[in-house]
């Protein structure tokens, strides 16, 4: 019914449309700084938040959109209502706070072309969109005025081959930002003269869809990350266009994005963010005042934590009396004034003597209008989350003092940062910055703390000739084996040091089931110790020459379970200069990290796999990780065998500790199959549904067609979407049900015939019978021009926005307000197409009294 109502009022006279507007009970939105996306699939008008403590990025359903969707939408600042532009007439609806959704009318946009970016501009006057092609490239920005009786669109040509998926407007500076699919950058658009100015392109695993400002002119930007496996939030740099990743959720299908940046909004940090007890904290706080208005009385809260008092204002702009005794623990400020824009003040608190752990708190404006939403809480800047609260980490030392040893090249740098044991530090050395940086070796002492909490700690710096050092490395050859394998235990030690180092152990815990079975290579002298448990190689009394050599152990892999086995060998005994000990390395990784050999083969003597075949498919029966030798039940002995029929199949794998046997059930996976249906036929702009027969067994279905023109579907993952294309096309569809797929093909012809009728008599007489000259079809355009002329000439009636069939677009048969008389009229006429094509038609017609 609210659909139906909606395009009555369209045809009514604008006094009449107000009065009908009324009744569709709109309730404008309050400015609370809210962020609005637009479904891709249904047009549904969803929430967006980040959620506080997991910040993971969050939607909810807000209203359903008019018939037909609705796109290109944008927060008006003028009447605080949402507008957009419906896909299926290109009509501008306005959305209100209840979900109820008004056509406010067309307004002259190209119906050959598609508006999927949109914002209205900061003043309130223009609702500004983007129109593309079929091919996706964009040709010109609409300017929407929003603020006469009807919207009338005027249009500055865009150039350069962009596609902007969004744009949105600065609510303080007015420039408008947007994203180019074409590029994968931002970009910003003059809106009088339709220049594209491109920054660099963001990082490739990331994608956006839709962007807005908050009222602190911050852009952000909804989208994907991780190549898709995620959607994101970023935040977006204005003057580079990179984006910064801030939070991350579940994949949702985004069309759109808006947000109320004319709100009040504050930001409140604390700092240090990690304190010790009896310290003193700045928290400070920033204010967004995006209503343009001066706001008068209101008020500030901020309940701090327990144990934390307030000590004084560092930055007071508001001259304003600090209150904290009609509430407790609360610190207050009364009767602030607030002028457009940001303002900024601080305060100092004192921490108690309270336990270890997180205190968050969370400040608040109060006293605002009631459009602002009466209170606007504050939001910790460093979570991505909306109106989190800010943390503060309390510490207490787990000792009285520590001790830590650190090894320096001759001629660097260590930096030795006490930063976690608080602001006031007092070195050994004399200095009380928190990071020391220290080039010489020798012991460097710490005390630090507060009157409730002290720590020392002793810092001893080793310094040294480098990079001369030792390294140890660990190989297996071959590093992929089967079980009752023999493999190589290659230790690589490399010996940079500047000399010969004696008395070096090497030990290393070997995997469950390995057996030493020879030295094979030793240069480095010493020998296993006697007398060790199986599985434990201990080399001792090793000599490291300068330079690098290696330690071969042959070892028996035993009856292994297919997998991955990890080993770490340890080199210790080392000067202390050199540090004590060195953990090996598997150098084929980036990573410095243990060495993995892989195990192949089966799980048992005798194992079962299932496979399956989709329809008259093949599938592959892939032994390859079993095993070297293979014979199959036909005598072939490929580790691949590719089958085409339902039944077992049997292979015996000669590798391992024993022979065993592998049998694969290959078995018919649920049918699946598509009837797409005959070849449909329709004219241009017209709608047919496609709807091919699915057949499927499986337990799941999913559908997903391809759209060649793009745009020309309603839905791309639903099993019967609205197909609207311009020309002939070949739609293809996809079908899983989550074994087995099929695919098919579903021709769409279009008509492009142009079936006008034009009447060559009329007669004006108010009888109901063919009282008006109008142009009928049953095709869909758009009459940019009807003109009507006597036989000398002058025009008797001119109409530029008008379409088929359309009665009031007629001429009535009076010329400057008098009926004009009988006789023969020349007429002429310029109809657009919705493939953009631009047709001329000029005939006569018969005016009878």
């Amino acid at each position: 019914m609210k659909t139906a109502s909606v395009r009555a009022c369209a045809l009514l006279p604008v006094w009449m449309l107000f009065c009908c507007c009324l009744l569709q009970a709109q309730t404008p939105f309050e400015r609370t700084g809210q962020v609005f996306l637009v479904s891709q699939n249904t047009y549904d008008l969803l929430n967006f938040v980040v959620a506080p403590g997991n910040n993971v990025v969050q939607t909810s359903p807000f209203s359903s959109p008019p018939a037909g969707g609705i796109d290109a939408i944008g927060f008006r600042k003028t009447d605080n209502f949402i507008y957009g532009i419906n896909p299926l007439d290109q009509h501008i609806y306005r959305i209100g706070k209840n979900g109820v959704s008004a056509d406010v009318g067309g307004a002259g946009l190209n119906p050959g072309l598609y508006y999927q970016a949109g914002d209205v501009t900061p003043d309130g006057n223009y609702l500004v969109s983007i129109g593309a092609d079929a091919s996706s490239t964009d040709v010109h920005l609409a300017k929407t005025d929003l603020t006469g009786p009807v919207p009338v669109t005027e249009f500055v040509p865009l150039s350069g081959g962009y596609n902007l998926i969004d744009v949105a407007f600065d609510p303080n500076g007015g420039k408008l930002y947007g994203f180019d699919v074409f590029s994968h950058a931002f970009v910003t658009v003059n809106i009088n003269t339709g220049t594209i100015t491109p920054f660099a392109p963001i990082a490739s695993g990331n994608n956006v869809f839709g962007l807005y400002f908050d009222a602190f002119g911050d852009l952000y930007a909804y989208g994907f990350t991780l190549s898709g496996i995620v959607d994101a939030l970023f935040i977006i740099d204005r003057n580079t266009g990179k984006e910064k990743r801030l939070a991350t959720g579940p994949i949702t299908e985004v069309l759109d994005a808006a947000s109320c940046p004319y709100s009040v909004e504050m930001k409140c940090t604390v700092t240090p963010e990690i304190v010790l007890p009896c310290s003193d904290v700045v928290y400070s706080y920033l204010i967004a005042n995006g209503s343009g208005e001066t706001m008068t009385n209101a008020g500030f809260d901020h309940p701090l934590p327990a144990g934390f008092h307030f000590a004084n204002f560092l930055l007071d702009p508001f001259n304003a009396p600090i209150d904290t005794l009609s509430q407790p623990g609360v610190m207050r400020l009364h009767d602030l004034t607030l002028p457009p824009g940001k303002q900024s003040f601080s305060i100092k608190v004192s921490v108690g003597d309270v336990p270890k752990g997180p205190r968050n708190s969370q400040a608040a404006l109060t006293q605002l209008p009631a459009l602002y939403g009466v209170k606007s809480r504050s939001d910790n800047p460093r979570e991505p989350g909306f109106e989190d609260s800010t943390k503060l980490t309390i510490n207490r030392f787990a000792e009285d003092s520590l001790f830590f040893n650190w090894l320096i090249c001759n001629g660097e740098t260590i930096q030795l940062d006490a930063t976690p044991y608080g602001g006031s530090v007092q070195w050994s050395t004399g200095g009380s910055s928190p990071v020391l940086p220290v080039s010489k070796g020798g012991m460097y002492t710490l005390t630090a703390g507060t009157t409730c909490e002290q720590i020392v700690v002793s810092n001893m710096v080793t310094s040294s000739t480098c990079p001369f050092t030792i390294e140890l490395s660990l190989l297996f050859s071959p590093d992929t084996i089967f079980p009752c394998d023999d493999v190589v235990m290659r230790f690589v030690i490399d010996n940079s040091s500047g000399e010969p180092r004696y008395n070096v152990s090497l030990v290393d815990t070997l995997p469950a089931s390995f057996t030493i079975l020879d030295i094979l290579s030793n240069p480095f002298g010493g020998g296993l110790l006697p007398g060790l448990p199986p599985g434990l190689l201990h080399f001792d009394g090793l000599k490291l020459p300068v330079g690098t050599d290696t330690l071969d152990v042959l070892v028996e892999t035993g009856d292994l379970l297919p997998g991955i086995i990890k080993s770490r060998a340890k080199l210790y005994d080392l000067p202390l200069v050199m540090g004590p000990e060195r953990l090996s390395d598997n150098p084929s990784t980036v990573l410095f990290d243990s060495t993995a050999l892989v195990v192949q083969g089966t799980l048992s003597d005798t194992m079962y796999v299932e496979a399956i075949i989709c329809g008259n498919a093949r599938t592959t029966l892939d032994a390859s990780t079993l095993g070297k030798n293979l014979v199959w039940d036909d005598g072939s002995a490929d580790p691949k065998r590719v089958v085409d029929q339902e039944g077992e199949y049997r292979l015996t794998v000669l590798d391992g500790c024993e022979p065993s046997l592998v049998f694969w059930n290959v078995v018919q996976g649920p049918p699946i199959a598509i009837v797409p249906g005959d070849t449909i036929r329709m004219h241009q702009g017209e709608q047919v549904v496609l709807e091919p027969a699915i057949f499927s067994q499986g337990d799941t279905l999913a559908l997903e067609w391809i759209d060649p023109p793009g745009q020309s579907l309603s839905c791309l993952y639903c099993p019967a979407p609205l197909a609207t294309p311009l020309s002939s096309t070949l739609y293809s569809i996809k079908a899983f049900n989550g074994v087995c797929a099929d695919s098919a093909g579903l021709m769409v012809v279009v008509d492009r015939s142009r079936r006008i009728f034009v009447p060559n008599v009329f007669s004006p007489n108010d009888d109901g019978n063919n009282d008006f000259f109008y142009l009928q079809s049953p095709d869909a355009g758009n009459i940019r021009t009807l003109a009507v002329y006597d036989r000398w000439g002058n025009a008797v009636y001119l109409s530029e926005t008008s379409v088929f069939n359309d009665v009031s677009g007629g001429w009535d048969g009076n010329s400057r307000g008098k009926p004009a008389p009988s006789g023969v009229y020349l007429w002429w006429a310029e109809i657009e197409f919705p493939d953009g094509e631009k047709k001329q038609l000029s005939g006569d017609v018969t005016l009878l009294r």
